[in-house]
């Protein structure tokens, strides 16, 4: 996917604006080397007397989690934050004061640069995993192992 637009984002929030393409925001595109840092709108902002919303977009600084960005999409019964640095993952979700996941022994945002695949024994994107969900296709589900291994 060459642009993530804020409207995926929102997709439901406001069927009337959308169907009509009133609004949308290119966040990222690599063909044009777009790249926005911060960012935010809301219901206020675009569906003026309709449902509260919010999506944000931030960058974060500081150690392992330099330069991730995460969305915080706020839809007024759920809120979740999506990871575009670390594939789209869902790192955070709460339905209400439900809080949706588990408690990773990993509380940062880790950086895909500083993760080391090729530690223990192969498994070393579990030191940056702490999501909601991890994802990585049936090809790279469980141990690796080397062709012709049983």
């Amino acid at each position: 996917m060459r642009q993530f637009l804020a409207a995926i984002a929102i997709l439901g929030f406001s069927a009337s604006a959308w169907a009509a393409g009133e609004h949308s925001k290119v966040l990222t595109d690599i063909s044009t080397n777009l790249a926005t840092q911060n960012w935010r709108v809301t219901s206020a902002d675009w569906a003026k007397g309709g449902p509260a919303w919010s999506v944000e977009l931030k960058t974060l600084h500081g150690g392992r989690q330099e330069g991730v960005q995460v969305i915080e999409v706020d839809n007024g019964a759920m809120r979740f934050t999506v990871v575009p640095t670390r594939g789209f993952e869902v790192w955070r979700a709460n339905a209400g004061t439900l809080r949706l996941g588990w408690d990773a022994p990993v509380h940062d945002i880790i950086h895909p640069s500083y993760i080391r695949l090729t530690d223990n024994g192969g498994q070393g994107w579990v030191a940056g995993f702490g999501g909601l969900m991890v994802r990585g296709g049936l090809a790279s589900f469980g141990s690796p192992v080397q062709d012709g291994d049983q």
